[in-house]
């Protein structure tokens, strides 16, 4: 396979409130799930080392010069549906509780409402603190005025645990993954990335 460990998008990025879709949903932990690489988070729950409930928002204020080349044609964020920029790993649609995104017909995206999942480093620009996170997205999951937004999850509160408040300027580096099967059976290149990596989740 080739080692996609040195390919990421890089956004710069504020924190900001969320819309709630994210708090209402419980996404299966590595414990739950077959496939799921070992960084990901135990089942959702407050707990420690436990993915949290709901994301953390954060809105882009500028995407990659190679943005569409790496993720493919569509609007800012959505673009990352095509499956282009591959993710680490895919979460079915039924596995998430609460997840309202399905297809509606036969003639829409039949992958609608599955979540890929990207390994970030995030930086908090005002502190210089680098930390790792995930971010999760559903096919189609938004509509085009939340195209700008990348949440991220974790296994503890980003906002308490690294400093972070509504406004914090932010840079994420977003790995591509390498994939190999189907939904929820996809795995990553992760030799060289966790190398260079501390404080892996999970």
């Amino acid at each position: 396979m080739t080692d996609n460990n040195d390919v990421y998008l890089e956004f710069k990025a504020v924190v900001q409130d969320g819309e709630g879709a994210f708090s209402r949903m419980v996404f299966p932990g590595r414990d739950e799930i077959n496939g799921a690489p070992a960084d990901w988070p135990l089942a959702t729950d407050i707990k420690e080392g436990h993915l949290q409930p709901g994301s953390m928002n954060c809105r882009v204020t500028s995407f990659p010069d190679n943005f569409n080349k790496l993720a493919g044609k569509g609007d800012r964020i959505a673009a990352l549906d095509s499956g282009q920029f591959t993710p680490a790993f895919e979460i079915p649609r039924e596995a998430i509780k609460n997840n309202r995104v399905a297809p509606w017909g036969p003639d829409c995206n039949q992958r609608m409402g599955i979540a890929q999942a990207w390994r970030c480093v995030v930086t908090n620009e005002d502190t210089k603190e680098e930390f790792n996170a995930w971010h999760v997205r559903r096919i189609d999951g938004t509509y085009p005025p939340f195209h700008g937004i990348i949440e991220l999850m974790a296994d503890r509160k980003l906002r308490d645990a690294h400093k972070l408040e509504n406004g914090t300027p932010i840079t994420i580096k977003m790995y591509k993954g390498e994939q190999n099967g189907t939904a929820g059976q996809n795995t990553t290149a992760t030799t060289g990335w966790l190398s260079k990596l501390k404080n892996i989740l999970g």
